[in-house]
């Protein structure tokens, strides 16, 4: 089977009522996922420092997957000083519910999972895990084959 690694749109970052392990650590531990949102999110799947969020629709696409090595759980979006600037571009538009997909998988095995230490694009997901993901609005994720090598320390 292959794999690929995943780039997401990062629209936002770690917010302060997030509750994290060593940050410096690849993957970061996440234990409670506050999103604090930068730029108007354009696909169902965002990056807020490799700790990842989904819209609802996407994680209910997920949850009846039957995909391996994820979990769905709460995600507190909150706004940048600067996300008026965003929004104001999409008027028309209304900001999706979000929930967090956290990747508890291993890369190269399940169908979603962290590659160990520092790197541009640490998560990987299956074949079948990307052909789901291709159902919904990626238009801003690089996507990679992902050939399984191993990361030293540095990277």
């Amino acid at each position: 089977m292959k794999f690929y690694c995943l780039g997401p749109q990062a629209a936002g970052d770690l917010g302060d009522n997030s509750v994290t392990g060593d940050l410096r650590e690849r993957p970061p531990k996440v234990y409670r996922f506050h999103l604090q949102l930068e730029r108007w999110p354009k696909d169902d799947l965002i990056d807020g420092f490799a700790t990842y969020a989904c819209t609802s629709r996407l994680a209910k696409a997920l949850a009846d997957s039957g995909l391996t090595g994820f979990e769905l759980g709460d995600v507190e979006i909150t706004f940048d000083s600067q996300f008026h600037i965003w929004a104001s571009l999409h008027k028309n538009e209304i900001l999706p519910e979000f929930k967090w997909l956290k990747i508890t998988g291993k890369a190269g095995i399940d169908d979603f999972g962290m590659v160990q230490g520092p790197c541009p694009m640490p998560l990987v997901v299956s074949e079948e895990a990307l052909k789901l993901l291709n159902e919904f609005k990626l238009s801003v994720c690089d996507v990679e084959i992902y050939e399984g090598q191993e990361l030293s320390a540095a990277g």
